[in-house]
């Protein structure tokens, strides 16, 4: 996910590199000891504007991800991500003078400080590596309650991960919605739930079926102040999707995907470049 939204910032970079020049004069005084050359940006084409701006927003939100995902890092790791991000933004900017005699000078450091930050993911801890993690929202698990029966991955295993969020909303279901039917799937679900934990600890992990999917909980409540900067705590959506990037933060190396048919929370999650699908069809009765 990370490295592809990388590679994408890089092609948009190298759009704007091809409008890009340097100046430099050369200086020196009667009355100043030093001599030397000072270099600026020359101004850029009304056409390239845009291309700046596209590639400002994008990597300015990939920044945002880096900076949740590595949050309580050591310093060092911190302070990498901080000098880095202080060289792509200058480049994409293009305020004040320069050390480069180049733009593609410039262009070249950019892109190999955005490759240091994104690689400082590497230092985070992971539990699992090459893990399928499925983190379904409560309308993907009222789609299809028979959890068992999930097989998005052709054949491969997964972790199913069920949030607080989505466990606090089912339990809301079972009493207070509208819909009957809703309220007894909510209510169905709950106790499948429950009888999981028959078989173990939940928080560690129990077998779905053997050999195919295993069924976790955890209790992961965000700090939404330390989340992405537009997602609002008040937004239930909005605190799953928090929720779901902690996931991902404490998974690294895992392929970690929300599961919803909600087009809105789709679209949240492509805007955080957070991957989804949606659940398995329900088997129908024949």
């Amino acid at each position: 996910m990370i490295q592809e939204w990388q590679l994408s910032i890089v092609s948009i970079l190298k759009g704007l590199q091809g409008y890009c020049k340097v100046r430099c004069w050369n200086w020196s005084s009667s009355w100043v000891v030093s001599s030397g050359v000072y270099c600026f940006w020359a101004e850029l084409p009304p056409e390239a504007r845009p291309i700046q701006a596209r590639v400002l927003e994008e990597y300015q939100r990939l920044h945002d991800v880096l900076q949740v995902l590595l949050c309580g890092q050591p310093d060092d790791t911190l302070r990498e991500l901080k000098q880095a991000n202080e060289v792509v933004i200058g480049v994409i900017k293009q305020e004040g003078c320069l050390h480069y005699a180049t733009a593609d000078e410039a262009f070249l450091e950019a892109t190999e400080a955005l490759k240091t930050a994104v690689g400082l993911i590497s230092r985070l801890y992971s539990a699992e590596e090459d893990t399928i993690i499925l983190v379904p929202d409560t309308n993907a698990l009222l789609y299809n309650p028979d959890l068992d029966s999930w097989d998005l991955y052709e054949g491969r295993q997964y972790r199913l991960v069920l949030l607080p969020t989505v466990l606090a909303e089912l339990d809301k279901h079972k009493i207070n919605h509208r819909n009957e039917s809703v309220r007894k799937c909510s209510e169905r679900l709950i106790r499948q739930i429950k009888e999981y934990r028959r078989r173990g600890s939940l928080v560690d992990g129990v077998t779905l079926r053997t050999g195919k999917s295993v069924i976790q909980t955890v209790a992961i409540e965000p700090d939404a102040s330390k989340s992405l900067p537009w997602l609002d705590a008040s937004n239930e959506d909005d605190r799953l999707l928090a929720a779901m990037i902690e996931v991902i933060r404490r998974n690294p190396r895992a392929y970690c995907v929300l599961v919803t048919r909600d087009i809105n929370l789709q679209n949240k999650a492509e805007f955080a470049r957070v991957p989804y699908e949606e659940p398995s069809e329900p088997q129908r009765a024949k």
